[in-house]
Order: structure tokens, then sequence, then C-alpha cells
């Protein structure tokens, strides 16, 4: 069975929303930040990284903006890829999986 450790959103609402549906996680696993201010630290010994990044970067949809790595909301996910990389990061704290979702 899984069990949720954080969750990790900058937008109050968006958390608000959270402790509603999940009412038995813990008083401290919504971290309002940016996923950019996290740290080692933050993910001791998690087994799954769940991510959803902001598509608006990479999409393919008609009369879509392709920036890329230059758009400033693939900060965030540049910043895991390069925790998961470094390392800064030691093994006891490196997930043994990474869900990542995006949408064309």
């Amino acid at each position: 069975k899984l069990k949720s450790v954080v969750a990790v959103e900058i937008n109050q609402e968006c958390n608000r929303t959270y402790r509603h549906n999940f009412p038995e996680d813990p008083a401290g696993a919504v971290r309002a930040k940016l996923v950019e201010q996290l740290g080692p630290a933050d993910f001791g010994g998690m087994d799954l990284w769940t991510m959803s990044p902001p598509c608006q970067p990479y999409s393919t949809t008609k009369g879509a903006v392709q920036r890329d790595d230059a758009d400033p909301r693939s900060a965030g996910l540049a910043h895991l890829i390069a925790m998961l990389t470094s390392d800064a990061m030691p093994d006891e704290t490196l997930p043994r999986w990474v869900l990542l979702e995006n949408v064309k």
C-alpha cells in the first residue's frame, strides 16, 4: 500500500484542497514552497516520487510556444533532475521509482 508522505505545492488553494481530500495525512505533509527550494533533506527515504510539472514549456499542441528549458516554468523539473543526478543527494534519499506525468 502506498502512503503519502509529503506534497509540495506553492498554491495555497491547492494545498487546502489536498488537506480536504487527504485529512489522514500528517499536518506537515503539505509544504507550501517552490520545488526549486527543495533540498536533499526534504526527501529522506521516499520510495516513489510522483510529479506533474507544467506542460507549457514542452507542449506540442497547436499554437504552443515550445521554449523548453528557457521557459521559467521548467525550473522545478530541471531542479529535481539536477538533484537526482547530483552527488549532493545521498543514496539513501534517492527514490526507488520516479513517476512523471505530462501532457502532449
